[in-house]
This record gives structure tokens, C-alpha cells and sequence, in this order.
């Protein structure tokens, strides 16, 4: 995490400022884009010029009121409200810094229902593609051609210059790397998953791409703050979509933009023919499995889909684009994005514009299926909106 950063953070719990603690730091040589020799440190700081550009590998971010640390590790701060097995194992790692700072403990909030567990599904599935680089089916340069003209295509043409950007979901970071591409801002990349820890050392040199673990619902940031709220394929996977939607737009500044693309409500029944019938019977399947396998031991996951995806492996790797690059651990990512959420909600239009409508956003795009079939000589799946957030009775579709 670097220094500068910690001026865009706030408590997740009371939204008061932090302060920080660094244990292990570096030096970034901005000459060279990336980080100097690391130094052990253990000194509390502000963000200011001198500092700004100092990368913390590992620390803690302190708040006075709530009397709570939240751990920097791998160069990630872990903003969640709850404390996890991870915190235990890092205070028996830094118990000596730890103990200078006493009167302070790891966070005791409660996690939103059944959130631990879809953390980690979550931390299984991302950990099978760690260091491949496709994000689910796309390469950074599709997803650059899928966000500036299938999701985002209203960029070219927007008066407003999107300089911060909320980047909630991000995975493991690439889709965070293609919106930073797109739209040259500062992306905050948010996501609940662990797995996010191990890419830490990848984007530590990057100046503007930071990773931040923490709970869509208890954000570490002041409410309208950023310019554009981006959440591709997330929102549908919490315990309420509409109450996610409400949580994450709540960071968007006046005038600024929120994106979400969810799962349609009607996507099992586009298809025709024997493909829709296919599609159908799985969608059944998948409606009835789901609820078995996320409740179901983490062995007794591992172990179906291990051996589900080494017998789909072939299948699935002949259908899709980038074969090459496209490994065992891809199958068993998509079968898990698939299967093992506890939750997986599917929307219309009309609901999705509602919810925007309602909270004071006017609707100023939606997602280009013929732009999509272009660039990848398929069908685009789901339902894709962009709003604009503004005054009074201003909701009515200008696209």
C-alpha cells in the first residue's frame, strides 16, 4: 500500500481517519516503476509529500475511535469490519509491534449473513488462476475492447473526466488493469476474496491500481467519493442484491457514474433449439446443486470439483477463445463461479432501472450486445446499466 493512499481511507466502521503504523516498508524508484530495497520500519505517519511515494509491505492502519487495527499484508490493507483466521495469524507474526499498540485489537464487527462463507468460495475459486492471465474468459485486451465499447462506451462522449475510480469486485486485479487503461484514473480494486494477498506483489509498482480487501457493505471510504462505482458480476452474489447496489452507489460523487452488470433474469431462455434445451437443463441443475456444495465441507468441495473439472477440462477448453492460455485451473475457476456461491440472484431491466432510478441516478447507458457480438462472435449475457448520479426528479433514459 502506498503512504499516499491512506488520504482516500477511512474507518470501514465509523469512517473516521487512520493512521498509519508501518512495520516493513519500501523506497519506490520512480525512475524505474518499481520499489527499492525494503527496510524494516516502526513509526507511525501521515500521508504528505516526502512520504507519499513509500510502499508498506506490512503494518497496521489504526482508528482512534473504534480502537481498531486493520492489517497491511503483501502490500494489501485488510479492511474487513470482522476478524478472520488471518488476523490471528498475523498478530502471532508482529505480536512484538502489536504490543506497543495495546489499547488497540482487531476488528470485533459482525460479517452481513453468510458473508464468511462466501469469502471463502470466493478465496477458493480465485486461487485457481492465480498468476494466468485471463480473467475468466477474457485476455486485458479484451476486456479493454469489452469496457470501452460494450460497458463503459459512454466514456468518449462524457463532458465529466473520470479521474477516481471504485473498482468493487476485482478479483485478482486484471479487470482493475483494464479500467485504468480505459479511463486512465486511480482505481481503488476491491474485493472480499484472500486471494487478492498473493497479488499484492504485482501491482505494488503500480502507481495507480490499489488493492484493498474489504466487505462491499462496509467500505473504507466517505460516502460520494468517487467518479465512477464500476461492479461487474458481484452484487448478484451477496445475501441482497438491491441492498449491495444501495451500499456501493453510495460512493458515487454528484454528477459522477455507477455501473453494474448482473445476471438477466431471462438468460436461461434465450437460447433456441436444442442449445436453449441444454441450457436449460443446466440452469436447473445448477439451481439445484448450488445450495448443497456451498454448505458442503471445504474437502468435500475441493474434491468435486478437482474431479468435476478434470472430466470437463477438454470440453469446456474447446469452446472457449484463448485455448492456449486456457488451463486446468480455468475449468475449475468457472465451475466454481458457477457453483459454490451461496448466493447467485438474477434481475430484469426494469428492476435494475428502478433501483437506479430511485436512488436520484439517471440512466445514461446500457450494455451493447452488437458491439459484443462483434468483438467476440457471441451473445452478451446479463443486464448492463450505467447512471448517472444527480438532483431532484432528473431519472428519465437518455441514451
Amino acid at each position: 500500500m502506498r503512504v499516499g493512499v491512506l488520504n482516500k481511507l477511512c474507518c470501514p466502521s465509523c469512517k473516521r481517519k487512520l493512521v498509519l503504523k508501518s512495520f516493513i516498508e519500501e523506497e519506490n524508484d520512480s525512475s524505474e516503476g518499481g520499489a527499492g530495497r525494503s527496510t524494516p520500519s516502526d513509526c507511525t505517519k501521515s500521508p504528505n509529500e516526502e512520504n507519499g511515494g513509500v510502499i508498506v509491505k506490512e503494518g497496521v492502519l489504526l482508528c482512534s475511535a473504534c480502537m481498531s487495527w486493520y492489517p497491511i499484508f503483501a502490500y494489501v490493507p485488510v479492511m474487513l469490519v470482522f476478524e478472520t483466521r488471518f488476523h490471528k495469524y498475523f498478530a502471532a507474526k508482529h505480536d512484538k509491534q502489536l504490543q506497543t499498540i495495546s489499547d488497540y485489537r482487531s476488528p470485533r464487527g459482525v460479517p452481513k449473513a453468510d458473508e464468511r462463507s462466501v469469502q471463502e468460495t470466493f478465496t477458493e475459486e480465485w486461487d485457481r488462476v492465480q498468476g494466468n492471465e485471463l480473467s475468466f474468459l477474457y485476455s486485458l485486451e479484451d476486456l479493454k475492447g469489452l469496457n470501452s465499447k460494450v460497458w463503459l462506451k459512454w466514456l468518449g462522449s462524457s463532458d465529466s473526466k473520470v479521474r477516481t475510480v471504485l473498482n468493487i469486485g476485482c478479483g485478482l486485479g486484471r479487470e482493475s488493469q483494464a479500467l485504468q487503461a480505459v479511463t486512465n484514473a486511480d482505481v481503488f480494486a476491491v474485493d472480499l476474496n484472500f486471494g487478492l494477498l498473493k497479488a499484492g506483489e504485482t501491482f505494488k509498482s503500480n502507481k495507480k491500481i490499489h488493492l484493498i480487501i474489504a466487505s462491499l457493505f462496509h467500505l473504507p471510504f466517505e460516502s460520494s467519493s468517487f467518479d465512477l462505482v464500476y461492479c461487474q458480476g458481484v452484487i448478484h452474489f451477496s445475501c441482497s442484491t438491491e441492498e449491495a447496489f444501495k451500499s456501493i452507489t453510495s460512493y458515487v460523487r454528484r454528477d459522477g457514474f455507477a455501473f453494474v452488470w448482473v445476471f438477466g433474469l431471462d438468460d436461461h431462455l434465450l437460447r433456441k433449439g436444442f442449445a436453449g434445451f441444454l441450457t436449460r437443463i443446466n440452469y436447473s441443475l445448477e439451481k439445484g446443486i448450488r445450495p448443497m456444495l456451498s454448505a458442503a465441507p471445504k474437502l468435500m468441495r475441493d474434491a468435486f470439483f478437482a474431479t468435476t473439472a478434470l472430466i470437463l477440462h477438454p470440453l469446456i477448453k474447446s469452446r472457449v477463445r484463448h485455448q492456449a492460455s486456457w488451463k486446468l485451473g480455468n475449468t475449475e475457476h468457472d465451475l466454481r463461479n458457477m457453483l459454490s456461491p451461496r448466493y447467485s440472484h438474477r434481475h430484469s431491466y426494469n428492476e435494475v432501472f428502478e433501483w437506479f432510478e430511485t436512488l436520484g441516478f439517471r440512466i445514461i447507458d446500457v450494455q451493447s450486445p452488437a458491439a459484443y457480438r462483434q468483438l467476440f462472435q457471441k451473445q452478451l449475457w446479463g443486464v448492463g446499466v450505467t447512471g448517472q448520479k444527480c438532483d431532484g426528479e432528473r431519472t428519465s433514459i437518455a441514451l
